[in-house]
């Protein structure tokens, strides 16, 4: 992959991402495997939304494909893609935050020359979706 390849990543906003009435929210994204599983060594942390069943992150990212393939020690193409999870920041708790879902953005949706905008359900436990732009 060219040194020079970047994945341009906007996170809009969230629609019903929590069964409660409201919730803050954050997302991290990760390199996704073919199980859907997160590769580890990388990645990227939204702000947190506070109180909102319909968060807005607004969140921008420039990711570099060379540096991810550096730090997870594998060609970013051979793996699925983009994972996206949205988890509950509750700061009254020391364990760990509540998921909210997630959802994959595969490799082969993410276009070099072309923006799309898409609107993303969100699998597992509140059903909600996520705005993204890539």
């Amino acid at each position: 992959m060219d040194e020079g390849f970047y994945v341009y990543l906007h996170l809009i906003s969230g629609t019903r991402v929590s069964r409660k009435s409201s919730c803050s929210s954050y997302c991290i994204v990760h390199v996704a495997d073919h199980d859907d599983d997160p590769v580890p060594g990388w990645n990227i942390v939204s702000h947190v939304a506070e109180r909102s069943k319909n968060p807005i992150w607004d969140a921008e990212f420039f990711i570099s494909i060379a540096e991810i393939e550096a730090k997870i020690n594998a060609r970013f193409h051979t793996k699925k893609g983009f994972r996206i999870e949205v988890y509950n920041k509750d700061k009254g708790r020391s364990a760990a935050e509540e998921p909210l879902g997630m959802v994959i953005i595969p490799w082969e949706d993410i276009s070099e020359f072309k923006e799309e905008r898409r609107t993303i359900p969100l699998t597992a436990l509140g059903g909600g979706k996520v705005r993204s732009c890539s």
